[in-house]
């Protein structure tokens, strides 16, 4: 793999510490996936993200509280 592949791959404790800088945990960030919350690469017994995807993913605008209720 290219260094340019490996640095767009992430594995849940890179996406909290990295991606998230730290704000959310690790645990948070498997609750989220699992939740279908976070985008996520489709690999058995194993979460990997793709950085460009999570960046794609934090622009798009939040659910409303009402949004996340129904």
């Amino acid at each position: 793999m290219t260094k340019q592949f490996n640095d767009q791959i992430l594995n849940a404790r890179q996406v909290a510490d990295e991606f998230f800088q730290g704000t959310v945990s690790y645990d948070k960030v498997l609750r989220m996936t699992k939740a279908g919350d976070l985008p996520c690469l489709p690999i058995p017994n194993r979460f990997l993200y793709r950085r460009d995807i999570l960046e794609e993913w934090a622009r798009k605008p939040l659910k409303s509280e009402t949004d996340m209720l129904n």
